[in-house]
């Protein structure tokens, strides 16, 4: 399944690559923007849930970006380019990836561009017999079968 899914990426335009030895620095509101504007940061990392109000609609988790938010954190950081590390996307939970969080994504990639997405890879929400889910950072098992998970979906979610 790696072999297969390392075959069919598509390379990241060398355009697109910060400089090497780059500094980088976490976006958070609470910092004057003068930080951001110092000339001492080559780019941002961006934790999008920050920027989001989370509900629970029919069962599931949605995110909903809230504007001023958003423009402030782009007032802020002022054309910095912006890397995304996400916490909510769950990629190897059992019953899935959380769809909610990719469609979040995709809203604030055509807001705000950004270079690349990283995540933790673990089991982020667990849901429970009842359908209530717990959100907790679990690691994932060491295993052929959790990689395989993780290769499947990554590759799916590349295709989206």
């Amino acid at each position: 399944m790696l072999a297969a899914l390392l075959s069919t990426t598509r390379p990241i335009a060398a355009a697109a690559h910060p400089a090497p030895l780059c500094i980088g620095f976490p976006y958070m509101a609470v910092m004057p923007p003068e930080v951001y504007r110092s000339g001492l940061i080559d780019f941002v990392e961006l934790t999008p849930e920050t920027l989001c109000r989370e509900r629970c609609e029919a069962g599931r988790v949605a995110f909903e970006l809230v504007p001023q938010q958003v423009r402030l954190a782009q007032q802020t950081c002022q054309g910095l380019p912006m890397i995304v590390h996400g916490v909510q996307l769950s990629i190897g939970s059992a019953h899935g990836w959380n769809g909610a969080y990719l469609d979040m994504l995709e809203q604030l990639q055509q807001s705000w561009p950004f270079l690349w997405h990283s995540e933790h890879l673990s089991f982020q929400t667990i849901v429970d017999g009842t359908g209530e889910m717990l959100e907790t950072g679990v690691p994932l098992p060491n295993s052929v079968e959790a990689v395989n998970i993780i290769v499947e979906r990554t590759a799916a979610i590349a295709r989206r």
